[in-house]
């Protein structure tokens, strides 16, 4: 298949999940899989085109590696300025990202195409609609959607899993 990842990088999504992002790039980046990327929080961008190389996911790691702060500061860390930090709003639209990909996807007329959205689930409550009409377009389009959820809460897991099943 052909995989697009859709990160959230909301401001919902805390330093405690920044590992966990860490972990799930670093591991696509060592497969020999071809990746579209897209990043989103009240809106969306696609940072690599779908068919990239896993590797080029290895780039995006650094900013979610933590950078100890200086003796007597008084903060444990830091995260390094990122190329989107000044350019969301830090609202969430799961939507935003989802019809991102799938906008992507059609242009690049993929076969066979699926989406892994990195997320913690945590939406705007007035963009859930939106994000059941971009579920169901995906399921009409007859794309493959996967989740991995950043220490959702239990509330927006369930949401998530009513809508999507065993996905």
């Amino acid at each position: 298949t052909s995989a697009v990842v859709v990160l959230d990088l909301s401001s919902s999504i805390s330093s405690d999940t920044y590992n966990r992002i860490q972990s799930t790039l670093n591991d696509l980046s060592r497969t020999k899989g071809r990746f579209g990327l897209v990043i989103f929080s009240d809106v969306a961008y696609e940072a690599l085109p779908p068919g990239t190389p896993a590797a080029e996911l290895k780039p995006f790691v650094r900013y979610f590696v933590p950078i100890p702060a200086p003796a007597g500061s008084g903060q444990g860390f830091s995260f390094p300025e990122s190329p989107w930090s000044h350019s969301f709003s830090g609202g969430t639209k799961i939507s935003a990202g989802l019809a991102m990909a799938r906008q992507v996807i059609a242009e690049s007329k993929l076969k066979q195409a699926s989406v892994l959205l990195v997320s913690d689930l945590s939406d705007d409550t007035g963009d859930l609609a939106r994000v059941t009409e971009q579920v169901i377009s995906y399921v009409r389009d007859d794309i493959a959607l996967r989740v991995i959820g950043l220490n959702p809460s239990l509330e927006d897991q369930k949401w998530f899993n009513g809508l999507l099943g065993s996905n």
